[in-house]
């Protein structure tokens, strides 16, 4: 199911019945839903629109996409039209003798003629390195600086950054009230949106399973290599890798 994502807090509760009351208007002409204050009357701010389903005991979200231009559609590719780019990135880890190596794939979607979105091989983003606490995080901020330092980068272009956890902080990430990594907070014209891999119900969904397969293709072509080699200062010398094609 595709829901618009809407915070009621203590100042939509109505002061006669002590409770929260909300009305709704679905304008199927203009695809849009609104939710009002069913007491004031005033338009709640809608915060973007969701993808999912009830599982077993709880809601599973297949995509998420935060509302950054004040629109109500109920759409989620109606929103995903509003970034001039979309970049997909995931992170993935394996374990080799007493290390656990991760990588990550990052790529760059455009899209058809048809209205689906298609990768660019050329602009992928390949990192490497030896496991450490919130390394997809860090793989984040690899992806964007990278964006943000690339000669054809506009700061006004809008970009969206499509990935597969930390669902819950996004949308402080995205309100830059918390930094993503570090003390790295998110770039102005950038947003994170949420999709999962497991599922394929969407272009975003797509995506992120297109850089995850990415990102296992690079840990297996590593530790193939890792195992031709043997030898064990290999790991050290790719230790933080970093390639990136300059295409964008």
């Amino acid at each position: 199911m595709v829901g618009t994502i809407i915070e009621v807090d203590e100042t939509h509760v109505n002061p006669n019945s002590g409770v929260i009351e909300v009305s709704f208007l679905f304008d199927l002409v203009k695809g849009e839903h609104k939710a009002f204050n069913a007491h004031t009357t005033e338009l709640i701010e809608s915060k973007g629109v969701q993808l999912s389903y009830q599982g077993e005991n709880k809601i599973r979200t297949l995509a998420r996409v935060p509302n950054s231009t004040g629109n109500y559609f109920n759409d989620i590719f109606r929103h995903i039209i509003q970034y001039n780019y979309l970049v997909g990135v995931d992170s993935n880890s394996r374990k080799y003798k007493s290390e656990i190596l991760t990588a990550a794939g990052a790529m760059y979607f455009v899209m058809t003629p048809l209205g689906g979105y298609e990768p660019i091989p050329i602009s992928d983003f390949n990192t490497f390195d030896i496991w450490e606490e919130k390394y997809e995080n860090k793989n984040w901020a690899r992806v964007i600086k990278f964006i943000c330092s690339h000669p054809k980068y506009n700061p006004k272009h809008r970009v969206g950054i499509v990935v597969d956890s930390d669902l819950g902080l996004l949308p402080d990430y995205n309100q830059r009230t918390k930094p993503f990594f570090e003390n790295i907070f998110l770039p102005e014209n950038f947003q994170f949106i949420y999709a999962s891999d497991k599922a394929n119900d969407t272009v975003l969904n797509t995506i992120i399973r297109s850089c995850h397969k990415l990102s296992n293709e690079i840990l297996k072509n590593l530790v193939c290599k890792f195992e031709e080699l043997n030898d064990d200062s290999a790991l050290e010398k790719y230790k933080n890798y970093v390639k990136a094609m300059n295409v964008l």
